[in-house]
């Protein structure tokens, strides 16, 4: 899960994932699926957004400024999973560190 949300984050270097994971010989399935899973999440939300922003480009023309909200969905949903990621992260380790 650490390396899906790595390869999510706007960014952030690939090549720092895939040569930690060779040093720390994680298990090349899980590597793979993880490598999947994060950069097709992070494609399809990229792709959607730039779609989005391209046809409302074409429909408005030039004259009226700013992005609709078809466009900002994506990236806002990208925001919240990040968001949500990370918080369940933090009360993970905090409660790891109370056990110990």
């Amino acid at each position: 899960f650490t390396q899906t949300a790595l390869r999510v984050l706007p960014g952030f270097p690939h090549g720092i994932i895939n040569y930690s994971a060779g040093l720390l010989r994680l298990p090349w399935p899980g590597f793979l699926c993880a490598a999947v899973l994060g950069l097709g999440v992070k494609w399809a939300v990229y792709c959607w957004s730039i779609h989005a922003l391209f046809d409302q480009g074409m429909e408005r023309g030039l004259d009226q400024q700013g992005p609709g909200a078809g466009a900002l969905i994506p990236l806002v949903l990208l925001t919240v999973f990040l968001g949500v990621g990370s918080w369940i992260t933090t009360r993970i380790k905090a409660r790891a560190a109370v056990e110990d």
